[in-house]
């Protein structure tokens, strides 16, 4: 959908795509025709908060090309234990709350080039073997804003995050000797879901993202391809699965009804958890912000504090504890989201960023 929205950008492109996918001209128009995400005219548009998510991907872009690519040195361990466990020291002393490793597989990368005028439509080789998944917190008590204008500032705010740790870690590989690519926010090669899943960090939920086994969905990914042969993690989140089957809150609350109650749906021709991609991203540009109701009623966006790891523990035992966790969730927080009918004052905003006014 990303993809497809920035092609208006280009409209050669444009044209040479909806030859090639004609059913996707009619919604494109219609999505042309709102105000971009973020812009004057969107419902929750903020002239000092909205600007902060330009700036934020801005500098994504700017980022690139990738600062580090090919070998530049091999002053790094020859060890592959002691080389991961520099890696994983280094993404956390940078801000990553959790790292994983998977094996890459054909079906983790994206078959060609799309988000971009340069390259577009060009395949793309799976070249590298290896794929540490990086994961970094979004704030909690911001995502409880949704779907307001903080919301927005807060994502984009955490994939620049995400973004510096996968540099640094690839700049790090590099020096070792290794291959190492970032993919972050908008320069993707690979699906950092599936990844992080096959990786152990957590499942793809009702909602297509992962939801991370401390923070659930409330977190943003990047991921750093390389040559090197790392040790792999692994983990069983499988139970996260069957919450999303008894649960469906995420669909309950989303207010542009984009999100599927009962199992998974059919899309690509299996079934799978995913969203009306057209339906969700036209709310997004409606309201000027990525919304994040979603991840906002979702029982597993909770801080990672000593209560909420012991409520995760029974939910992992048995589905019994799980019904009793969604009863309880239901009762503390609420079956329906309560959303902010417009933006909070900068002095709310300031005191819930902790700055001082």
């Amino acid at each position: 959908m990303f993809s497809r929205n920035n092609l208006c950008r280009h409209p050669g492109l444009h044209r040479r795509y909806h030859e090639m996918r004609p059913e996707t001209r009619e919604p494109d128009e219609r999505l042309d025709a709102l105000p971009r995400l973020g812009q004057p005219g969107s419902r929750f548009f903020d002239p000092v908060v909205s600007p902060m998510a330009d700036a934020a991907f801005s500098i994504l872009e700017r980022s690139y090309p990738p600062l580090a690519g090919r070998p530049v040195g091999e002053r790094g361990p020859g060890d592959p234990e002691v080389l991961a466990r520099g890696v994983e020291m280094l993404a956390r002393r940078y801000g990553a709350v959790d790292v994983g490793v998977a094996r890459t597989a054909p079906h983790h990368w994206y078959s060609h080039a799309g988000r971009h005028a340069e390259g577009w439509g060009e395949p793309i080789e799976p070249d590298h073997p290896t794929a540490i998944v990086l994961v970094v917190a979004m704030d909690f008590h911001t995502i409880r804003m949704a779907p307001s204008a903080p919301v927005l500032a807060e994502s984009s705010r955490q994939y620049v995050e995400a973004a510096k740790i996968a540099h640094v870690v690839a700049e790090y590989l590099a020096l070792a000797g290794h291959e190492a690519r970032a993919h972050v926010d908008g320069r993707y090669q690979v699906l950092c879901a599936p990844l992080a899943q096959d990786a152990g960090l957590g499942h793809v939920g009702r909602i297509g993202i992962l939801m991370h086994r401390r923070y659930g969905p409330c977190v943003r990914l990047s991921v750093v391809t390389t040559t090197a042969e790392l040790p792999l993690t692994t983990g069983d989140h499988r139970y996260m699965e069957d919450f999303c089957r008894i649960c469906g809150k995420c669909a309950d609350n989303c207010p542009s009804r984009s999100i599927a109650h009962g199992g998974p749906p059919v899309s690509r021709g299996f079934a799978h958890w995913s969203v009306d991609q057209e339906s969700c991203y036209a709310f997004w540009r409606r309201t000027g912000t990525d919304c994040s109701v979603c991840i906002a009623s979702c029982p597993f966006t909770k801080p990672d504090s000593a209560i909420h790891r012991l409520i995760r523990a029974a939910i992992r035992r048995n589905p019994l504890n799980r019904r009793l966790a969604l009863l309880g969730d239901d009762l503390f927080y609420g079956r329906k989201l309560r959303l902010r009918p417009e933006n909070p004052d900068l002095d709310e905003l300031a005191s819930r960023w902790k700055i001082p006014v």
